[in-house]
């Protein structure tokens, strides 16, 4: 799903653009526990050499750090971008 959200994302350079989600389960990011609500997209970072980043954030603050928890995952990070036909 990451390399499909990616693809239209760079086709459409539709950057910034926010999906909601939930998560459901699986081992990755054991810090966003199952059930969280959860922001995820696509964004460009001029500040930072990487510049293009899949992120991934609580859609609420920390109870104890009173922050949003976020992981930013380069793009260059993602193994691989196949092209696909249709939408989503």
């Amino acid at each position: 799903m990451v390399v499909q959200f990616k693809q239209k994302l760079m086709v459409e350079n539709c950057f910034h653009v926010n999906f909601a989600c939930q998560k459901v389960g699986g081992t990755a990011f054991p810090y966003f526990k199952n059930g969280k609500e959860l922001i995820i997209g696509f964004v460009r970072d001029h500040s930072d050499d990487a510049e293009f980043f899949f992120e991934i954030k609580s859609k609420d603050k920390n109870s104890k750090s009173g922050e949003i928890d976020q992981i930013r995952i380069p793009v260059g990070d993602i193994d691989d971008i196949e092209h696909l036909d249709g939408s989503l």
